[in-house]
C-alpha cells in the first residue's frame, strides 16, 4: 500500500433559552499512489436544530438536514446524497410521552445513472416511573424506491428498563420487522428479522461497573431458499474499573455464534456454515503524571468451527501537555493477522503516528 489520507472537520454550534442549533463540515481526500490508482474524496454539511414550542413546554421540535458527496477521482463517479429528517415529541400526564419521527434521503449514482428514494416514519409511546424503570412501544415503516426495484418493510418494537436497588439495572428489548417487494427485486428479497436484547449491570460509584449481554438475532429469507435462516447469538461481559490512586482498567469478552442453513441446497457443504469468535479486549490509562497521559491496550480475537483465523493488535498512546493547551501526541500500534485454512495467508503491520494538537477556546 502506498496513500496519503487527510481529513478535516469544522463546526459551531450555538444555544438560546429555547433550543440550540448545530452545523459541521467534514472533508476526506484520499490520494492513493499505488500502480492503480484509485483516489477518493468525500464532503459532508451537517445541519441539526432542537427547540420547544413556544408556550407549550411539554412539546419539542427537532430537525436536520445532511448533505453528502463520494467522489472517485480516477474514473469520475459520483454518489450525491441529500437527507432531512424532522421529529416531535409531546409529554403528557407527567410521565407518558408520543414521538414521531420521519426521514427522507434521496441518493443519486452518476456511474449508474440511478436515483433511491428512502422514507422512514416511525412512532413511538413511552411511560417512565420515576427512578424504577419505564417501557417504551414503536411502530417503525420504512420504503426504498429507485423506481424500478420497490421495498417496503413494517417493524415494531418493545423495550424496557428496570432498576433493582442502587446499584442493578436491568434492561431488555424485542423487535421484528418484515420486508416485502412489490416491484421488482432485490438481492436479497424478501425477510424477516427477529431480535431480542437483555442486559444487567451492576455499579459501584467507587470502583466502577460490570456488565452483562445476551443479544439474539434470527433473519429468514424465502427468496433465496424456502428454508434459509441466519441464527446470529452473541453473549458478552464488560468490566470498568478504577482506583483512584492509580487509575483505570476496561476489560471486555464477547462470544459470537453464528449458523448459515438452507436445506434447498444439495451440498452440505455449502449447506450449512458455522462460525464461533471469541474476543477480548483491555485498555490500562494510569493517572496522569506530571503533564504524562499514558494509555495500553490490546484487542486478542480467535475464530473457529468451519473458520479457523487468528488476529492480535496492541497500542500505546502517550500525550504530553505544554503551556497554553498545546499537546503533543504518539501513537503506536501493532497488528497480525494469521488464517490457518489457508497457506501464508498472513500479515503483519506497525504504525506510528504523531500528531501535534493545539486547544482553541473561544
Amino acid at each position: 500500500t502506498d496513500y496519503r489520507h487527510t481529513s478535516y472537520k469544522l463546526g459551531v454550534q450555538g444555544f438560546s433559552s429555547i433550543g440550540n442549533m448545530r452545523v459541521e463540515y467534514r472533508k476526506s481526500d484520499l490520494d492513493d499512489k499505488t500502480a492503480n490508482p484509485i483516489d477518493r474524496e468525500s464532503e459532508q454539511l451537517t445541519i441539526t436544530a432542537f427547540t420547544k414550542v413556544p408556550r407549550l413546554k411539554t412539546v419539542f421540535l427537532s430537525g436536520g438536514y445532511i448533505y453528502r458527496t463520494d467522489n472517485e477521482t480516477t474514473y469520475n463517479t459520483e454518489i450525491k446524497t441529500n437527507q432531512l429528517w424532522g421529529g416531535t415529541k409531546y409529554y403528557f400526564l407527567k410521565n407518558n410521552s408520543i414521538e414521531y419521527r420521519i426521514k427522507f434521503a434521496r441518493t443519486d449514482n452518476s456511474a449508474m445513472s440511478i436515483e433511491t428514494d428512502n422514507w422512514v416514519n416511525s412512532l413511538t409511546y413511552g411511560r417512565t416511573w420515576k427512578n424504577t424503570g419505564g417501557i417504551r412501544v414503536g411502530y417503525e415503516s420504512r420504503i426504498v424506491d429507485d423506481l424500478v426495484n420497490r421495498s417496503e418493510s413494517n417493524g415494531l418494537i418493545v423495550d424496557g428498563w428496570y432498576k433493582a436497588g442502587t446499584h442493578l439495572i436491568f434492561r431488555g428489548k424485542a423487535s421484528t420487522r418484515s420486508k416485502d417487494i412489490p416491484t421488482g427485486s432485490t438481492l436479497l428479497g424478501d425477510e424477516s428479522i427477529t431480535r431480542h436484547l437483555f442486559s444487567a449491570r451492576y455499579t459501584d460509584l467507587n470502583y466502577g461497573d460490570l456488565t452483562l449481554r445476551l443479544d439474539k438475532r434470527i433473519r429468514k429469507n424465502e427468496d433465496i431458499g424456502v428454508n434459509t435462516q441466519i441464527d446470529y447469538t452473541s453473549a458478552s461481559s464488560i468490566l470498568n474499573f478504577k482506583y483512584e490512586k492509580y487509575g483505570s482498567l476496561n476489560v471486555t469478552y464477547s462470544y459470537y455464534l453464528g449458523e448459515f442453513e438452507n436445506r434447498d441446497l444439495v451440498s452440505e457443504t455449502i449447506k450449512n456454515y458455522e462460525f464461533s469468535d471469541h474476543v477480548i479486549t483491555g485498555t490500562i490509562t494510569p493517572n496522569s503524571y506530571r503533564n504524562i497521559d499514558l494509555s495500553f491496550g490490546g484487542t486478542y480475537y480467535r475464530s473457529r468451527r468451519d473458520q479457523d483465523k487468528e488476529k492480535f493488535s496492541l497500542n500505546i498512546i502517550a500525550k504530553y501537555k505544554f503551556p497554553h493547551d498545546h499537546i503533543l501526541e504518539i501513537k503506536y500500534d501493532v497488528f497480525n493477522y494469521d488464517d490457518y485454512q489457508l497457506n501464508r495467508n498472513y500479515y503483519t503491520a506497525n504504525i506510528i503516528e504523531i500528531n501535534f494538537i493545539k486547544a482553541i477556546k473561544l
